[in-house]
């Protein structure tokens, strides 16, 4: 989720922190960038950030961005990684309204869930190994807990 602040138009040098509005900036519908992940000049593995399209959430149109951890060959050796977060990013407003991570490395399987009630300045958290529910209150237009 570390692209949600690239894509929702915040730069560290904009004074006060400005978000961009809605309507100023639109997303492509589908876009792909892949990174290889080198240590000591080996190849370990690879992180994709794309957008996949939209979907609607709670009724309301989204982006649906999605990032990929993954190890491979001499990577996975060490430890096997394999985590994807996805968020769904509101069209109009530029906030988050749903965020998913999932990790199933070597030895560690875990899924979350977080809903966002921007209105209300809450966050559902469902863990959904432990199958538990807590609610946060948040600040406004968060983007991730």
């Amino acid at each position: 989720m570390f692209f949600l602040f690239l894509l929702s138009g915040y730069t560290p040098s904009d004074s006060g922190g400005v978000i961009a509005e809605a309507g100023e900036n639109s997303l492509p519908e589908f876009e792909k960038l892949t990174y290889d992940v080198r240590w000591l000049g080996l190849s370990i593995g690879t992180i994709t950030a794309s957008i996949k399209g939209r979907q609607k959430i709670r009724g309301r149109e989204a982006y649906v961005l999605e990032a990929v951890v993954q190890s491979r060959s001499v990577g996975s050796l060490m430890r096997k990684l394999d985590r994807r977060f996805v968020s769904y990013l509101d069209v109009k407003e530029l906030y988050v309204l749903r965020a998913e991570a999932y990790r199933n490395d070597s030895d560690d399987h875990e899924g979350a869930v977080v809903e966002f009630d921007q209105a209300r300045h809450q966050a559902l958290y469902k863990d959904l190994v432990a199958r538990s529910e807590k609610i946060f209150d948040v600040p406004a237009r968060v983007q991730d807990i």
